[in-house]
């Protein structure tokens, strides 16, 4: 799932050899894609990402597995798309049976320590809208792949220090091997594919065989 204001897109959009759909494709794995409801530019309210949590994503994984007849499915969520999914396994703790394993890349929880100008757009929100709401991480109980970069202003190495804290089952964290490796090149990275893209894929296989083998 894709970052906020962006689409499926996101998946596809960088060269083709670099970008994770195009590597998805050639590993052979399933790769259904989805633009959230926020996605609707002209003239439309945007929801909150609560409500992709109430609606959006649970209607989007049911649709897969139904599509599949698969019972589980693997979940790469970048930025927002990981935020809703954490949110979505907290609230709903079903789904936890129904996703095998969470690669959340650059994922943002919390808006504790942003830095640069999302920091002031963070601010602005909150004296808007009031606070968002909180959920328990302590329910999500799904294998969790964490993917990072050290550059990252959004997903900050101190508030990912504190999703880690909360959750019980990291099996992966991974510090993308680039210097600064920041927000953006989580999509945009002319080296994405090496960096990135190709560690989420082995983890995912990984994840497969072994689930093959418990069957």
């Amino acid at each position: 799932m894709h970052g906020l204001l962006n689409s499926a897109a996101d998946w596809v959009i960088n060269f083709q050899n670099q970008s994770f759909g195009e590597n998805l494709q050639v590993s052979e794995c399933a790769f259904p894609q989805n633009t959230d409801a926020a996605v609707k530019y002209a003239e439309q309210k945007i929801p909150a990402f609560d409500q992709m949590i109430e609606f959006d994503l649970p209607a989007t994984i049911d649709l897969v597995l139904g599509a599949t007849h698969q019972p589980m499915l693997y979940y790469a969520g970048y930025s927002q798309g990981a935020l809703i999914m954490f949110g979505l396994l907290s609230a709903k703790p079903e789904y936890n049976a129904k996703v095998a394993l969470f690669a959340a890349l650059a994922p943002v929880t919390a808006l504790g320590h942003i830095k640069g100008p999302a920091r002031k757009l963070a601010t602005l929100a909150l004296s808007i809208k009031g606070r968002p709401p909180c959920y328990e991480l302590e329910n999500v109980r799904v294998p969790v792949a964490i993917f990072w970069g050290d550059g990252d202003w959004m997903s900050t190495t101190k508030d990912l220090d504190n999703l880690r804290d909360r959750l019980s089952n990291v099996v992966y964290d991974h510090r993308v091997d680039f210097p600064n490796f920041n927000h953006a090149d989580f999509i945009f990275a002319s080296g994405a594919k090496t960096l990135l893209y190709d560690k989420v894929i082995q983890v995912f296989r990984k994840f497969q065989i072994r689930q093959v083998r418990n069957e």
